[in-house]
């Protein structure tokens, strides 16, 4: 089977318009998929960088970012090519140079009569077995970020749950590889009363291998449940390649230290660092937990007594996180399509889509 791939990349010049109008030329092509590309210009490269010689002439502009923000699209653009695809009966594809999942912001308060309020904005990815492969593998410089969003919960009756979690579960394996740097960095949550709260960045699956072509980063973030972690039923085996340091902010010492490269975890003591499943420390050097350096790093503990914890943790059972996390996922997923149904949404739109879609 022959599968013919109409690539509009960014030929779009920025314009949503000009992007509907080649899926429609695509579609009256023959072509079976069209394909983007997605980016953010302010990660892709630094401002002041040049532009080449031939991009200088044919459009006039001298800065890099400059060029690449005109043609950038974002979340909403994307979102609505592929409603646009469907509509055709073309498959949509996009490219993207990096993964970020973030988690936004959930405010739940409950005052009165008893009842539970609830408030999810949460990233997520779900699947039994899940391969994230940058173009590459670990020749490129794709770059993946985990964000925990703002929880906060407040109670004076009743109950509340409030999720801004980034989560990536899989229930049989995962596996990574990335040429740039793996960041999971813990949000920020307040709560009162009974209210239970949750911004985590996580990585929780069933059989682990990672391997990166920078640096592997987890940052805790402040407040309850604000963790950044790695957590897998069996062996988890990281290849890491980054050479590159690291500058934080130590917020119980008003600090910014520069540590790595390598693996870098930086959280509150004792609770932080690598961890078998009766909560025995390891040092990595071997299964269950075993780091391997290519590219003069090591494994770095940064203690921050300003935030919460951060870890990466074998032998960890699928239990009452796992389905506080499954919950959480099917509530944001469920609560975002009984809104669809109350806008009246047109006839083209899904209401039954998941909020990931």
């Amino acid at each position: 089977m022959i599968t013919v791939i109409a690539e509009a990349g960014v030929n779009h010049n920025g314009d949503i318009n000009q992007a509907e109008a080649m899926i429609a030329a695509a579609a009256q092509a023959g072509a079976d998929v069209v394909k983007f590309q997605a980016f953010s210009s302010a990660e892709l490269v630094a401002q002041g960088t040049a532009t080449a010689g031939y991009q200088r002439s044919n459009t006039g502009e001298s800065d890099q970012s400059a060029l690449l923000k005109r043609l950038e699209l974002g979340a909403a653009d994307f979102a609505r090519l592929g409603k646009v695809c469907r509509e055709h009966g073309i498959e949509f594809l996009c490219t993207a140079f990096d993964l970020s999942m973030l988690g936004g912001d959930a405010n739940a308060t409950a005052s009165a009569g008893g009842d539970v309020a609830k408030a999810f904005s949460v990233a997520s990815m779900q699947a039994a077995n899940i391969s994230i492969m940058g173009v590459g593998g670990g020749a490129n410089h794709s770059n993946m970020l985990l964000q925990g969003g703002t929880a906060n919960a407040t109670v004076t009756a009743g109950g509340a749950l409030s999720s801004a979690d980034a989560l990536i579960v899989a229930t049989r394996s995962k596996t990574v590889s990335i040429g740039g740097n793996l960041v999971l960095n813990g949000g920020t949550t307040t709560r009162s009363g009974s209210g239970v709260v949750s911004a985590t960045a996580s990585i929780d699956p069933s059989q682990l291998t990672i391997t990166t072509g920078g640096n592997v980063v987890l940052q805790a973030g402040t407040g309850t449940n604000a963790d950044a972690h790695i957590t897998n039923e069996g062996d988890i085996v990281m290849n890491i390649n980054g050479n590159a340091s690291f500058s934080y902010s130590n917020l119980g010492f008003g600090t910014t230290p520069t540590v790595g490269p390598g693996l870098i975890v930086i959280g509150n003591a004792p609770a932080s660092g690598l961890f078998d499943g009766t909560n025995g420390k390891l040092d990595g050097h071997s299964l269950p937990i075993q780091l391997k350096f290519g590219g003069g790093g090591s494994y770095q503990l940064a203690t921050d007594s300003g935030r919460g914890t951060a870890y990466v943790q074998t032998g960890v059972l699928p239990g009452f996180d796992t389905s506080l996390i499954n919950y959480i996922i099917f509530a944001a997923n469920e609560e975002t399509r009984t809104s669809r149904v109350r806008a009246g949404l047109g006839s083209g739109d899904d209401s039954s889509a998941p909020s990931c879609n």
